[in-house]
């Protein structure tokens, strides 16, 4: 780890990372979706201070000027990146990004910005925080017992998954008969802390070297909604952060991200929108022949509480990227041999 140079070939690649909560939640007193940590603060500050030493972080405008036809980027350029809106991402993210001189590149899911709206996976997990009960049976789930924090934060995540898999509209309902299934008076609206940015805090930040894009307006899953409802989510984003910045946001994150989670038609609507780029959350580095090949689907890398230390080294050298095509590699092997024994 203290050797922060890079193979020659780095140097042609994009380093983007994806992190959504920078937040202590020792102490009991973090009732937030736990698995949206990416870092503590000083996990956090050990990985921008390597980001700054090994690549070059540059920002958002300076990407897309490139992307554009105007000059060069610098040797192992690097972008650092959130998602959704959180509060801690100025408060606490920030003072340390801006140390290591790395300016922040954070997505707004527009409809919880400003309102007091909760994302569900946070209302989920509070839910399950504070309800009094052991086990029940849960909307989506069945019967389950959580007499325990870690059997709490393990349900809340396999509720989210399977909730994403309904249809978005249906999500209020879900929330509610969650919250009366764990006997918790509580919905979107009405959590007893404050989550995300108002569109005051959105627009000092802009003014103070901060840079905001899209995140879509409710935070679907654009895959699994009509193209022109995709479509709109999209547009009306682009839209509403135009209006709040006095300027157009110039990139877009798909929410969840994977490949499965958009289609060729939603990098199309991306562009239509207004956005000069996109990014998913398929693992990275990528060339930067890539990025110009396809600009609207750009790699980032998850990272995720437990990416700390060498993980987090491996990852941002492109570990994910090796093992899926050594998978791949492998499964065409198989599929060979297959054939090949069934003749």
């Amino acid at each position: 780890m203290s050797d922060v140079m890079l193979p020659k070939d780095r140097a042609s690649q994009l380093l983007v990372l994806c992190y959504h909560r920078v937040a202590d939640t020792g102490g009991g007193a973090f009732n937030g979706f736990l698995p949206n940590v990416s870092a503590d603060p000083r996990e956090f500050e050990r990985q921008m201070s390597l980001v700054a030493r090994a690549y070059t972080p540059i920002g958002i405008e300076r990407l897309v000027e490139w992307l554009d036809g105007g000059g060069e980027l610098p040797e192992r350029p690097a972008l650092v990146t959130f998602d959704d809106g959180y509060l801690d991402n100025g408060e606490v993210a920030l003072p340390i990004m801006r140390r290591h001189g790395i300016r922040p590149l954070i997505f707004l899911a527009t409809d919880y910005i400003g309102n007091g709206r909760a994302f569900p996976w946070d209302v989920v997990a509070y839910c399950l925080a504070t309800t009094r009960k052991t086990g029940g049976k849960l909307p989506l789930l069945g019967q389950a017992t959580f007499a325990d924090e870690a059997s709490r934060v393990r349900l809340a995540s396999e509720w989210m998954a399977a909730c994403k898999e309904e249809p978005a509209d249906e999500r209020s309902e879900w929330l509610r008969q969650l919250a009366e299934a764990t006997d918790v008076p509580v919905s979107s609206t009405d959590l007893p802390w404050k989550a995300c940015m108002d569109w005051d805090l959105v627009r000092r930040l802009a003014a103070r070297d901060v840079d905001f894009g899209g995140h879509t307006c409710s935070h679907p899953i654009l895959s699994r909604m009509p193209p022109g409802e995709a479509a709109r989510e999209i547009a009306d984003c682009f839209d509403r952060l135009a209006v709040e910045l006095g300027r157009p946001p110039l990139a877009f994150a798909y929410p969840n991200g994977s490949a499965r989670d958009f289609r060729p038609d939603d990098e199309r609507a991306v562009a239509r929108a207004g956005f000069k780029i996109g990014f998913s959350l398929e693992p990275g580095p990528v060339g930067l022949a890539s990025v110009r090949e396809r600009p609207h689907a750009v790699p980032r890398i998850y990272i995720g509480r437990r990416d700390s230390g060498f993980r987090f080294w491996l990852k941002i050298k492109g570990a994910a990227v090796a093992m899926g095509r050594a998978r791949q590699a492998l499964r065409r092997g198989l599929s060979i041999a297959g054939r090949a024994g069934a003749r």
